[in-house]
């Protein structure tokens, strides 16, 4: 290989496989033929990279035009990933709330905007989860057992560790300062504990090395069994078989999910432009707030551009006299 096929072909591997096996051939000898005549060029390497990027995003269901099933796994593991940032927030906003009311209103309403968000994306999830795996068991979908094994496998370890360190939460031993219980206790020490692997302590390794051995290995391994459990949903979703009467539905309980991802994030937003830790710095902001933040902000702009992309499959006349 030359050195001009040896950068075209580094250069395609920002493209996906799929995208690699239809075109890779002769887009490779493109740009060998201009590698050939300009062999330094930043220009071609960013706009490569870029359409790359965006082909591995439609790939991924995200972007461009896909499958519809393909545009709805990947709706599902971006919703899964945005609440799991909003629940983080909540759990460290509710051990603050546990010990003293906040000195900003801003900050009460962001904790209850947000708290409000999450249940209602609660109820949404579980409306769009009941017809997936109910066609996904009755139809015996091809691929799906594996997926489904794998979510209930990262669902249970998630739960049995939730427990186990729920009565470890800050908040413990805390008292309600009046009768505003926004959340239960039980369930605000659960989503702490679920959410460990969240923590701006990863900065400071002096006071990470204090923690125990038990929940430093939680904090570690967290992670895995939230991706295990969100990369199945999208899978299961994307495998399973929908009639268009089902894709419909879905699509709408993702457009109507929109709104309470926008409370949750407009929350959020209230609570760090207080910019008031008061009091006893129970309610102060981080560097990994800020991010987990930015991180909402971007995840809602492409499941808006995911959702909004394109029409749901139009009824069948059979369908819609059914």
């Amino acid at each position: 290989m030359s050195d001009p096929e040896a950068r075209a072909n580094r250069l395609l591997r920002w493209y996906p496989p799929s995208w690699r096996e239809r075109y890779g051939e002769e887009f490779e000898a493109l740009l060998v033929a201009d590698i050939s005549e300009q062999r330094q060029s930043r220009r071609r390497t960013v706009d490569v990279a870029l359409s790359g990027l965006l082909a591995r995003l439609a790939a991924a269901g995200i972007a461009g035009e896909t499958e519809q099933h393909t545009r709805l796994g990947a709706i599902a593991c971006l919703g899964g990933v945005f609440a799991v940032l909003g629940v983080g927030l909540s759990a460290q906003l509710m051990i603050g709330w546990q010990w003293a009311p906040p000195s900003d209103p801003a900050t009460t309403v962001g904790l209850a905007a947000i708290l409000t968000g999450l249940a209602a994306l609660a109820l949404i999830v579980a409306l769009a989860a009941a017809p997936v795996l109910w066609s996904a068991l009755r139809t015996h979908a091809k691929g799906v057992r594996l997926p489904l094994l794998a979510f209930a496998g990262g669902l249970a370890v998630l739960v049995l560790a939730g427990i186990h360190f729920a009565p470890h939460w800050p908040g413990a031993g805390g008292h309600a300062w009046n009768a505003k219980q926004l959340a239960p206790g039980g369930l605000a020490a659960f989503a702490w504990a679920a959410t460990l692997s969240l923590t701006s302590y990863w900065a400071h390794p002096a006071k990470l090395a204090t923690f125990p051995a038990g929940q430093l290995a939680w904090m570690i391994s967290a992670p895995f069994a939230l991706t295990a459990i969100l990369g199945a949903a999208g899978t299961i979703v994307r495998r399973t078989h929908l009639s268009a009467r089902a894709l419909r539905y879905e699509l709408r309980l993702a457009r109507i999910a929109v709104l309470a991802m926008l409370a949750i994030l407009g929350g959020a937003s209230c609570w760090i432009l207080a910019g008031n830790s008061a009091p006893d710095n129970l309610y102060a902001t981080g560097t990994i707030d800020l991010a987990e933040v930015a991180a909402m902000a971007f995840i809602l702009t492409w499941h808006i551009r995911a959702t909004d992309h394109g029409s749901p499959p139009a009824l069948p006349a059979t369908d819609s006299a059914g």
